[in-house]
């Protein structure tokens, strides 16, 4: 009986996604097209599984340089979200 329910913890058919993140629904590995939001969520144990993706906005920045018509050298600092 302990066995029983240590295995069953072990499988648990629920899980959470954090705020950011979004779950891929897989059905033995194969992407079944159904993408869990932000909470709780339910699974069949060994069948099926969810895989966790980030979707937060990542700032990149880019530094460049250039000359005007004039020769005056310009710097410029590009960010991106």
């Amino acid at each position: 009986m302990i066995a029983a329910l240590r295995l069953l913890f072990f499988l648990s058919p629920f899980g959470t996604i954090a705020a950011g993140e979004r779950g891929v629904h897989l059905r033995f590995t194969a992407v079944t097209g159904k993408v869990f939001g932000e909470g709780l969520y339910f699974r069949v144990p060994l069948i099926e599984s969810v895989q966790m993706m980030d979707v937060k906005i990542q700032k990149y920045e880019m530094k460049s340089d250039a000359a005007s018509k004039d020769l005056q050298t310009v710097h410029s600092v590009k960010g991106q979200a």
